[in-house]
C-alpha cells in the first residue's frame, strides 16, 4: 500500500561513533542495476564521491531487501568542524 509508511524502506540514517561517521541505508533486491555512491561535503554545497575513503559493509540482508551501512574514519578528528554524508543514485 504506498499510503503507508515501510519500516523496512525506512530513510538513510546518520549516526556518529567516536570519530567516525556512519550512514546506514536499505536497498530493495529488485534494484540491482542501480549504482548508489556515498558522497561527502563540508559545507553542503560542494559534494564529492566518497570512494575509498570509507567502507562499505552489508550487514542484513533478507529474501527482498539489503541493509549496508558506510563508514567514513575518522570524520570530525581530521580536522574539519563539520562532515555530512548524502546518498547519490544512478
Amino acid at each position: 500500500d504506498p499510503t503507508k509508511a515501510d519500516p523496512e524502506f525506512a530513510m538513510p540514517k546518520l549516526s556518529r561513533e567516536s570519530d567516525d561517521l556512519l550512514l546506514t541505508y536499505t536497498v530493495a533486491k529488485f534494484m540491482d542495476g542501480i549504482e548508489i555512491k556515498v558522497q561527502v561535503s563540508d559545507d553542503l554545497k560542494e559534494w564529492t564521491d566518497a570512494g575509498e575513503s570509507i567502507s562499505v559493509d552489508m550487514i542484513a540482508e533478507d529474501e527482498t531487501i539489503r541493509t549496508y551501512e558506510a563508514k567514513l574514519d575518522n570524520a570530525i578528528r581530521d580536522g574539519a568542524l563539520k562532515r555530512f554524508m548524502r546518498l547519490s543514485v544512478e
